[in-house]
């Protein structure tokens, strides 16, 4: 039997070609070890240090110290990592921020 599509014509079923391709998919996605890093709002349990996040977490911390907020302007270009970088300096900070609070009042949970 021919089949045509668009003026192609083919011999192959619909589900001759579903199934050869859920094959191929399932070969090809043996490479890829954690398919959660294609989220948009997937943070890595530990990214890799860069340059560019040491300002970051030295403003942050004289915030902490001091309460004089600093204004920083973080641009770079898409995908690089920019909002990755500062959801898990937050998250990290926030965790160090709890402690820094509790070493402060002698151990006593806030």
């Amino acid at each position: 039997m021919v089949y045509a599509w668009s003026g192609v014509y083919t011999t192959m079923k619909i589900t001759d070609y579903l199934t050869r391709q859920a094959r191929t998919l399932e070969e090809t996605s043996r490479r890829i070890k954690d398919f959660r890093v294609f989220d948009f709002n997937h943070i890595p349990d530990e990214p890799l240090m860069r340059e560019e996040a040491k300002p970051i977490i030295d403003a942050y911390l004289r915030y902490l110290k001091t309460g004089i907020a600093n204004h920083l302007f973080i641009f770079g270009s898409r995908g690089s990592g920019k909002t990755l970088m500062i959801k898990y300096i937050q998250r990290l900070l926030s965790q160090c921020e709890r402690r820094l609070k509790n070493v402060a009042l002698g151990g006593r949970k806030v």
